[in-house]
Formats: structure tokens, sequence, C-alpha cells
């Protein structure tokens, strides 16, 4: 619920203040759908798929990591779009660019666990 209000706020401050919307429209966006979104998704699918299935989640430790590695991944990418409403240069890019991919692996992640456990 934290992260569906906070990129509700982005919406309004960008609703509020046209001129945050450059640097408030990929965390509001991300905000909703993965930090949202994307993290019932996981939830639903960790606690129901396994139950179609009768059988367990392939790794719990690895839906532990993916859970863990999505969050850092997500505020990363949120607190780095942020600064670059303030601050310019190359160096952001690179840190937007590692918190993308960390995000990128936990749905790598999300996958293979899901996978394994479906699998007959």
């Amino acid at each position: 619920m934290i992260y569906l209000t906070a990129g509700i706020l982005a919406g309004l401050g960008m609703a509020f203040e046209p001129n945050w919307l450059p640097f408030l429209l990929a965390p509001h966006a991300h905000l909703n759908l993965v930090g949202f979104v994307s993290l019932v998704i996981f939830g639903v699918a960790y606690h129901i798929l396994p139950r179609f299935r009768g059988r367990p989640l392939w790794s719990d430790s690895l839906a532990l990591w993916q859970f863990r590695l999505a969050n850092v991944g997500l505020v990363g990418l949120v607190v780095v779009w942020i600064a670059k409403g303030f601050y310019s240069g190359k160096m952001l890019d690179h840190i937007l660019g590692t918190f993308g991919l960390v995000l990128t692996v936990s749905f790598i992640l999300f996958v293979v666990n899901i996978w394994k456990t479906l699998e007959e």
C-alpha cells in the first residue's frame, strides 16, 4: 500500500505542478505498476499457484530474494529518477541502469521460481 500511495502522490504532484512531469512520470508509473501491481501479482502467484499444483513453492528462499531485489531495484530507480530532476550527469544514468538491472533480475527470479513450481 505504501507504493500505491506514493504513486498516487506522484500523480497528484504532476497534476498540480506540471513542471514536475519530466522527473515524476517514470517514478509514478513504476511505483504503481511495479511497486503495487507487480508485487501483488508476485504475492498471489506465490500463494495460489503451488496450491493449484498440490505441491510447495519450488524455493521459498528464492522468493524472498526475489522480493528483496524487486524492492531494492524499485526504490533505487525512483530515488535516482527524482535525483535526475535536480542533478545531471552520466553517473546517475549508470546508477539508474544498475537499479534497472536489479529489478530485471528480480523478475527473472520470479519466472524461474514459478516455472519450476509448475513444472511436471
